[in-house]
């Protein structure tokens, strides 16, 4: 089903299709006679807002796009530039719309725009702290002890981000005496990093899959007022991308990860100093079960492995 139309929480909170049954699924596809789609415009655009989760994301998508036959070209861009370029079709495709938290720009360009499936989930996200500090729940920061504790601030990623969106959102919802604090990705977590190493507290918007979720002891806090609801990342294309590119389509429709396997390779590139080409590469390496699930029956370099002949 094509959407064209807003995006709201129902389809967010919507549960991601396990690994297993993936392959249970794909498995059969993969082992199909059937013609397959046709490629259709062999270059496609594919946007990113940054590293980290995305990049690792877009490499995954892109070696399998190129394995059924297309020419990828990554472009990176700021996020409010990436939804502009799929609206006016300068942009093809686009793999981190994490959503609800990207609302506002879905909103924006309402009706230019096509949900192609969901790239990885669950995304839990949140005001992210160290496991150690005093404080449980986001009413916690209006104790004045525990805003001074903090400088106030609430650290996160660029301004047009979902989760820097979210995070004024909350400032609002609950009174606090708070601003964000907007920088990058690397810059938000070595914030975090610093602080932990110390003991001190640290608050910052937070999400999983990271590598701070998977190599610190963290915690989220309590959200009372529902404002921080389960989330997605989505494939979001712009308008024609089906027709002119099926293969991709029907591809990217399937091509999904969960938190462990993003977890994965974004702990390899933090604590091994590996980049984001050598974490995808090493991934698909070790899940060829994978590639032909994803890709069997869509002609092709991927071969079948062994243990699935």
């Amino acid at each position: 089903m094509r959407h064209h139309v807003r995006i709201g929480r129902t389809m967010a909170r919507a549960v991601a299709v396990p690994l297993v049954a993936l392959a249970t699924v794909f498995g059969t596809a993969g082992s199909a006679q059937a013609e397959p789609p046709p490629l259709g415009k062999k270059e496609i655009v594919y946007a990113l807002p940054g590293g980290g989760s995305a990049l690792v994301m877009l490499n995954v998508a892109s070696r399998m796009l190129e394995a059924v036959g297309y020419e990828v070209e990554q472009k990176t861009m700021a996020l409010g530039l990436i939804y502009q370029g799929l609206a006016t079709g300068d942009v093809d495709v686009f793999s981190s719309a994490f959503l609800p938290g990207q609302q506002s720009h879905i909103n924006k360009h309402e009706g230019k725009l096509d949900v192609i499936g969901t790239s990885y989930a669950p995304v839990p996200s949140g005001l992210m702290a160290p496991a150690y500090v005093p404080f449980n729940t986001i009413e916690d920061l209006k104790d004045p002890a525990v805003r001074d504790s903090l400088k106030g601030e609430i650290h996160s990623g660029g301004s047009g981000w979902g989760v820097s969106i979210r995070a004024n959102e909350t400032i609002d919802a609950y009174g606090l005496d708070f601003k964000v604090v907007n920088s990058s990705g690397p810059v938000m977590a070595a914030a975090f990093k610093k602080a932990y190493d110390r003991g001190e507290p640290v608050l910052i918007t937070g999400w999983c899959p990271h590598y701070l979720c998977a190599l610190y002891q963290t915690k989220f806090l309590t959200d009372t007022k529902g404002i921080w609801t389960y989330s997605q990342d989505y494939y979001i294309a712009r308008l024609g991308f089906r027709e002119d590119h099926p293969r991709a389509a029907v591809l990217l429709g399937r091509l999904s990860l969960d938190v462990d396997l993003m977890s994965q390779m974004l702990v390899w590139m933090e604590t091994e100093g590996i980049d984001e080409d050598a974490a995808a590469d090493r991934l698909l390496a070790q899940h060829p079960e994978l590639q032909w699930y994803w890709t069997g029956d869509l002609g092709g370099s991927v071969e079948k492995p062994e243990n699935l002949k």
